[in-house]
């Protein structure tokens, strides 16, 4: 509790309309009770948000995304942090020394046990929480964008291609996961229960599952989950093992992209991961994206180089957030 009008807690249902009104006016856009619950209530791990309450109005929201990490075969647990808001009455009033964000981050540090927290600020948000929590300075992840041609659709694809969430079941998209958690050396858990609820149950529905089967077995041979935003197809996440079967992926990929006539492909991965060579051989051109950090709370268990170095980010990262 700040005082007697300012009361920091951990948002119940009758927070929830005030939170979404809060958001519309904060992000020029309108967010469901549905998506809310989705996100908080129903992720795979867990979430906590915390609001800030004055005369009854909800002042400022601070959300976490609990997400489960390998790193190097050993399990992490971060917290995402996404949703940062305080209404624009309050965004230069301090609390003592520090602003609202801050002294909300302080309280969910102290109620969460984690090994790090991350996420993808705002510049305005990066700078406060490398200033005052700690935070290293943030740096900015990198986009990967082709602008399509003339492809041709007659040029064959040494796997079998399909598209949709029914072609795949969990065991197989676990066993998946499993070789591409050896083939990356920091990443979200992305078994099947990651996916399905981060994509297949979002309440947008935007998203599509495309498989890649061999010719003569059964095997998957990798996944990706696109999105159509206009004239861009986003590769929004993908599980791809081998390093052999990158340009057969991203072929197939660009053949799906010119049947939906759309002008550009684009997806985010690491600089350091071998995909990223991949990408640039198959025509992407690399261009800086938008900010992310990192603030270490266990040094024994992962570096902050550790993780700008070798965390295998995806565009449905953020999109989540």
């Amino acid at each position: 509790m700040l005082n007697r009008k300012f009361v920091i807690k951990k948002y119940g249902e009758e927070d929830i309309p005030g939170i979404l009104e809060l958001f519309s006016l904060s992000f020029g856009k309108e967010a469901s009770e549905e998506w809310f619950v989705w996100k908080y209530a129903r992720a795979p791990w867990s979430s906590r948000g915390y609001v800030v309450r004055h005369n009854g109005m909800v002042a400022a929201f601070y959300g976490g995304l609990r997400f489960r990490f390998m790193f190097r075969n050993r399990e992490l647990w971060a917290y995402q942090f996404c949703d940062v808001m305080t209404h624009r009455k309050y965004r230069t009033k301090l609390f003592g020394r520090n602003p609202l964000v801050i002294e909300i981050a302080k309280v969910f540090d102290k109620e969460n046990a984690m090994d790090f927290a991350f996420g993808f600020p705002s510049e305005r948000h990066a700078r406060l929480q490398t200033m005052m929590m700690g935070a290293t300075s943030y740096r900015r992840l990198t986009v990967f964008r082709k602008e399509l041609s003339v492809v041709s659709r007659f040029s064959r694809v040494r796997c079998r291609v399909r598209i949709g969430w029914d072609t795949i079941n969990d065991a197989e998209t676990d066993a998946l996961w499993e070789r591409s958690a050896r083939a990356t050396e920091l990443s979200i858990v992305k078994d099947s229960a990651f996916l399905r609820w981060r994509y297949r149950e979002n309440p947008a529905g935007e998203y599509q599952a495309v498989v890649f089967k061999g010719l003569l077995s059964r095997s998957i041979k990798a996944l990706a989950v696109i999105k159509i935003t206009g004239e861009e197809l986003q590769i929004a996440d993908f599980l791809l093992p081998e390093q052999g079967m990158h340009g057969i992926f991203l072929k197939a990929v660009e053949r799906i992209a010119a049947d939906r006539q759309v002008k550009a492909i684009v997806t985010w991965a690491n600089s350091s991961e071998p995909v990223a060579r991949s990408l640039i051989a198959s025509g992407y051109r690399a261009q800086e994206g938008i900010p992310f950090g990192v603030r270490i709370i266990d040094e024994a268990k992962m570096r902050e180089q550790d993780f700008y170095e070798k965390y295998s980010y995806r565009m449905g990262d953020y999109d989540a957030s």
